[in-house]
């Protein structure tokens, strides 16, 4: 470590031992309140009226906490700064194509203006500089290290990070950062990018990513104990939805949706990093997700009210193992282990939506008890040193219980000996809660002609189509009148799978009169269908599948919505590269992006039905296996290259209730599809002998 790392080392740990020291003086139950003297809507941030607010909360709330507090969260931001600055120099050539955002169906015509217009040009008032900002998040010039700005810092920063301060140092003021994108450090693309991101950067240069992760968590912790009101930026103008017809623009504090952690968790994810820092074992990646992995959320604010958030699951014995050594052996143990709860073992706990590093962590940080099965190749595996390393320290920090075992038997017998009696808690359950109309109420004035009509007028001139949709939403909107509540969820799997195969056909149709004399082996083909009319399909069967599930939030409905039309075009590119491999099942493939983000999108995880009708109709394409839909990719192939792009574009897209199955003998996640790490995907391993107790059957 040369001495310009080490000061920098030392730099980063003083102000993360000052910030830490002061937040453990504040009460475990601590939550930052709204100061309503506070204006909460400011349109122009360049206005003289900005600047008054901006003087109130600073005399307000910033003048009243420690000095060296706020200047060393003011530094983190520097040091981040400068990371990114010395990233360009040394990585100049660094490939960003899957580092940013996936572009939205945006037209290039109102791309091209928005950035085409001076970055901070008086012409551009806020909504414009929303929606330049927006753009040049998805579509300009990577900046190293740019994900972890934007996640804790907000969509603004690379803006005030570009503006010397009287210092001459590029930083961020507490009043500048907005914290909208704390909630992507729960969505699988936001981690993939974060993942691919600081892999890419530690490979360079990996104590001066370390550093970058551990001053973004000392950054966040402050900011976690702020007054919401003191975050100027959340008010004003942003993009929250962008669709092919352009980009709609919401303000104001109740137009987001946020999430609010629960400030004493940050601060511990914060202490974790700063201790763990010097672990060779451990790298900038492992430092992130294990410190999120500790993170606890207390609800999610969204426009019309307080979501809880999903409860993850906990377990009470975490199972870390060399796969070659003890996945066999585990496995049927498990399976037949008549206990209140299991153990957790990763290839029968699919990762919840998120990179298989958050996965595993988190997995491991929500245990009572660690188990490190040391057996003879324990040591050669990165995983299992990680998971023990991290396992020492919680146990250290009396989060847990750490043993160690030489053998699978000496731990399974632990494992038997200590089980839940009946009558004890086991791990959390989902509770039922009554059936709501789900988010296809506020999709369906989309399929119209109307203000946000999908594709406008060119929808329109598919007529039998849309009548075939009015007549396919009737059908299930009957069986919903008529079973009524948690009666429709328990047999309307068969209303929706009908209505799907209808305006499966309806599709074909429509197909056949756009191509005019199409190639009868062609019917079945995706790639004649028009976009607009599949675009609509994936919406209408993703708002069927999603009834009853519960959302006060239009915006987050909406949301989904436009999420499930972009897969569906882009799912139309994919196939076309696909050559045929693919085959005719298209209506299995398109069903399994649909109910995935329907899976997703039922957070409280309560919602039967996704899952049913996903068993109904992603027939040939995925098998449905408790809240995830998996691409058996074992074969090898032009179909399991196809699945496995498939599969990539989902997680890309932010879909993590996909996984893949693939064999131990030839694991796909070392390899990579267009450039994307497969690494991340979260994933089935099958090891000689528990295809059959997996579940998955023969390749």
């Amino acid at each position: 470590m040369t001495e310009l790392v080490r000061q920098r080392r030392e730099n980063v740990l003083t102000m993360l031992d000052t910030i830490v020291r002061h937040l453990r003086t504040f009460a475990d139950g601590f939550q930052p309140k709204v100061d309503d003297e506070i204006p909460s809507l400011l349109l122009d941030d360049s206005g003289s009226e900005y600047w008054r607010v901006a003087r109130q909360i600073l005399d307000r709330h910033l003048a009243r906490w420690p000095r060296e507090v706020l200047s060393a969260c003011m530094g983190c931001s520097v040091l981040i700064a400068d990371a990114a600055a010395r990233g360009s120099e040394l990585e100049p050539g660094l490939s960003a194509e899957l580092l940013k955002r996936r572009p939205p169906g945006l037209s290039a015509v109102e791309a091209g203006h928005y950035r085409s217009r001076s970055p901070r040009g008086a012409e551009l008032d806020a909504i414009a500089r929303a929606k330049r900002r927006f753009l040049e998040r998805h579509t300009g010039r990577y900046v190293p290290y740019e994900n972890l700005i934007y996640t804790f810092f907000g969509p603004a920063a690379l803006d005030y990070l570009a503006l010397a301060s009287r210092e001459g140092l590029a930083k961020i003021q507490p009043h500048e950062v907005s914290r909208e994108e704390w909630r992507n450090l729960d969505r699988i693309d936001a981690q993939v990018r974060l993942d691919l991101e600081l892999s890419a950067l530690a490979a360079s240069d990996g104590e001066a990513a370390k550093d970058a992760v551990a001053a973004a968590w000392g950054a966040a912790a402050v900011l976690a104990h702020l007054s919401p009101s003191v975050f100027l930026a959340e008010t004003g103008p942003y993009v929250s939805s962008a669709r092919e017809a352009g980009l709609t623009v919401s303000y104001g504090r109740d137009a987001r949706v946020l999430l609010a952690p629960v400030p004493r968790s940050v601060v511990d994810a914060a202490d974790f990093v700063r201790n763990a820092i010097a672990d060779d074992v451990l790298d900038a990646v492992d430092l992130m997700w294990m410190a999120h992995a500790l993170v606890e959320v207390d609800h999610v604010a969204v426009p019309h009210g307080r979501e809880e958030p999903a409860q993850s699951e906990r377990h009470r014995v975490f199972l870390s193992h060399r796969g070659v050594d003890a996945k066999a052996a585990l496995v049927g143990r498990i399976i037949d282990h008549d206990a209140a709860d299991r153990p957790f073992l990763d290839c029968l706990n699919i990762s919840a939506g998120c990179v298989n590093r958050l996965f595993v962590y988190r997995s491991l940080a929500r245990s009572r008890e660690v188990c490190l099965i040391r057996t003879e190749r324990f040591d050669g595996s990165s995983w299992c040193l990680r998971e023990q390393a991290f396992a020492r320290r919680l146990d250290a920090l009396g989060r847990l219980r750490c043993r160690e075992f030489a053998s699978v038997e000496a731990a399974w017998r632990f494992v038997s000996e200590s089980a839940a009696r009946p009558g004890e808690p086991a791990a959390l359950e989902p509770q039922s809660i009554p059936a709501g109309d789900g988010p296809y109420t506020r999709i369906e004035a989309d399929h119209v002609l109307g203000e946000r009509a999908v594709h406008g007028d060119s929808l329109s001139a598919h007529g039998t189509f849309l009548e075939q949709l009015d007549r396919c939403r009737a059908r299930v909107a009957a069986a919903r009148r008529e079973r009524g509540g948690m009666a429709f969820e328990a047999g309307g799997a068969a209303e929706v799978a009908a209505a799907g195969r209808d305006l499966h056909r309806a599709a074909l149709a429509t197909a056949v009169r756009a191509a005019g004399d199409p190639d009868p082996e062609r019917l079945a083909g995706v790639d004649l269908v028009p976009r607009e009319v599949l675009v609509v399909f994936a919406q209408a069967l993703f708002g069927w599948a999603s009834t009853g599930t519960e959302t006060s939030n239009k915006l987050e409905a909406r949301g989904a919505a436009d999420d499930v039309g972009e897969l569906a075009s882009a799912f139309v590119d994919l196939a076309a590269r696909a050559h045929g491999a693919h085959a005719e099942p298209w209506l299995g493939y398109v069903s399994a992006m649909a109910i995935g983000l329907a899976l997703q999108f039922d957070r409280r995880r309560t919602n039967p039905l996704p899952a049913r009708v996903g068993r109904e109709l992603c027939t040939g394409a995925g098998v449905v296996r408790g809240r995830h839909i998996l691409f058996d990719v074992r074969a090898g192939g032009a179909v399991a290259d196809f699945k496995l792009g498939l599969a990539a574009l989902l997680i890309r897209s932010g879909v993590g209730s996909i996984a893949i199955v693939q064999d131990a003998s030839a694991p796909v996640h070392e390899a990579s599809v267009d450039g994307f790490e497969l690494s991340v995907l979260p994933c089935v391993t099958v090891y000689p002998g528990t295809a059959d107790l997996l579940g998955v059957g023969p390749a």
